[in-house]
């Protein structure tokens, strides 16, 4: 795929709200991770953690820490991304520990 195709990938996107009922599979999950692993970070850092949650008591915590975003409840399994400081300030110090507060201040701000 070249850089215009690309583009055009993204342009067309579209998030989904609605899901089926079936359990993802290890290989679908896998699909989903093995990409964001590849993905460019910082020293090569990788700073974050993904969890996984498919307990329907977890997902209803998450429905309640996110401002009772339905989707939440419905989706089958959840990726819950997490900065990770610790790895990003054995690169880079309290300057990496500066960045990912400032992330995290911008992913808590309400929509």
């Amino acid at each position: 795929m070249d850089s215009s195709e690309f583009l055009g990938f993204l342009r067309t996107r579209s998030s989904v709200r609605e899901y089926s009922d079936d359990e993802l599979t290890s290989e679908e999950i896998a699909s989903v991770i093995l990409p964001a692993e590849r993905a460019p970070s910082a020293g090569n850092r990788e700073s974050w953690d993904v969890i996984i949650v498919t307990d329907e008591s977890v997902k209803e915590g998450l429905f309640d820490a996110a401002y009772q975003q339905q989707h939440l409840l419905q989706a089958p399994c959840v990726f819950v991304v997490c900065a990770n400081y610790v790895r990003s300030m054995s690169q880079y110090g309290e300057r990496g520990a500066f960045s990912m507060r400032c992330r995290t201040q911008r992913l808590r701000r309400p929509i």
